[in-house]
């Protein structure tokens, strides 16, 4: 019997356009920005800025201003951002990337301070890689987001 891990998207998908963003760039997302989803380490390393795509972690964190005010367990003070890595626990500047929760919706659905249950759950982001917070991350532009569930394949 040969196993292998395979992750799929749930249902829970939520197309979303952070509001007062006018930066001259289309709203319509290329599809190869959609089918593939990267690992925190390759969005950190082989991904150009300014590239649409599509990367998925667990959430580890919660910050505010910049990375050295990371929170990295309970109890949250910040729905600003989300800090995803690759894997559960890590608490390592390096290892992570910043979502920015700027719409009302994202802080209230995503947020730790709001929302501490999410912490070590997997999730996924297609956007706009930018620096944010003095690390590499999605800022502003969030085309598309949603929980991922870890399913194992046996053939």
């Amino acid at each position: 019997m040969n196993c292998e891990k395979s992750i799929v998207d749930d249902i829970d998908h939520r197309k979303h356009k952070t509001e007062d963003v006018d930066n001259g760039e289309s709203d319509s997302v290329d599809s190869s920005a959609i089918s593939h989803i990267y690992t925190i380490a390759e969005f950190q390393h082989d991904i150009p800025e300014g590239k649409v795509v599509t990367v998925s972690g667990y959430i580890v964190g919660a910050c505010s201003k910049h990375i050295k005010n990371a929170e990295w367990e309970y109890p949250f003070t910040y729905d600003n951002a989300i800090l995803l890595a690759d894997d559960r626990g890590e608490t390592s500047p390096e290892q992570v990337i910043a979502i920015q929760l700027a719409s009302k919706l994202l802080k209230e659905e995503l947020g730790l301070k709001s929302n501490p249950d999410n912490y070590g759950k997997k999730i996924f982001f297609c956007g706009v890689k930018h620096k944010y917070l003095g690390v590499f991350g999605i800022k502003k532009n969030i085309y598309d987001y949603g929980w991922m569930e870890e399913r194992f394949l046996c053939k």
